[in-house]
């Protein structure tokens, strides 16, 4: 999780200068660049935190079981998201603004719910070849830069909630960014929060899903073997 959030800080650091404002000018301007990159450092790693865990709980799923799984992952989760959050501070230090805390908290609350959509996810699909992982991969980071972009809530909020990793990039970059960096300067809302709840509510809704899934497939399987019995020996 440490590498992930040394990875993630150079792409944070130049993200305003890249994609929203390449020379901002005057001190709305300036304002809004700085507040973006302190708050993109302090929240470095995180997105791609989500990501590991959804992993991890592939992954504990094949090993270890349905029920298993969640009972190792879900405080795994959580230490992860701890160790996030601790490497950003360390790293940024403190300065003179103030955090968005609602998105920071729903952003690391989602981490331990990833990690259950991942458990029920890595139950339902046994065997996933090694193309389709990277093409999730990539489309993941796709999702993740395009909701960054989403600086003026102009997605539906159903887009967001059935797309948890669209609201959690959104939830970053809304509640950073001004609807127009060109005209206005850095004027926080509650986009950021708007995005963080249909994380919450999508990446909820995903996890019980996958998970109810898996159970009801494996009750089936067992309802199955009791039926029909082992095979005889020949």
């Amino acid at each position: 999780m440490v590498v992930l959030v040394l990875v993630a800080r150079p792409f944070n650091d130049g993200f305003y200068e890249q994609f929203v404002n390449y020379d901002p000018q005057g001190d709305d301007q300036q304002r809004e660049w700085n507040y973006t990159r302190y708050v993109f450092q302090h929240t470095s790693g995180v997105l791609l935190g989500q990501l590991l865990c959804l992993v991890i709980g592939v992954l504990l799923a094949r090993r270890h079981g349905q029920r298993a799984a969640l009972a190792i992952g879900m405080p795994l989760a959580g230490v992860l998201a701890a160790v996030t959050i601790a490497a950003g501070f360390v790293l940024t230090g403190k300065r003179d603004f103030d955090l968005p805390w609602g998105v920071i908290v729903a952003e690391l609350v989602a981490y331990p719910l990833f990690l259950a959509a991942g458990v029920g996810l890595g139950t339902l699909t046994h065997r996933t070849r090694v193309w389709a992982a990277t093409v999730g991969g990539i489309v993941w980071m796709v999702v993740t830069v395009a909701g960054l972009m989403e600086t003026g809530m102009y997605l539906p909020a159903w887009l967001l909630t059935a797309v948890p990793q669209l609201a959690a990039a959104a939830a970053l970059g809304g509640s950073v960014l001004s609807a127009d960096e060109w005209d206005g300067g850095a004027d926080q809302s509650d986009w950021g929060l708007t995005a963080a709840a249909a994380l919450l509510i999508g990446v909820t809704a995903w996890a019980v899903l996958l998970n109810l899934l898996a159970w009801f497939r494996q009750r089936g399987r067992r309802n199955q073997s009791a039926v029909t019995g082992p095979c005889p020996s020949r």
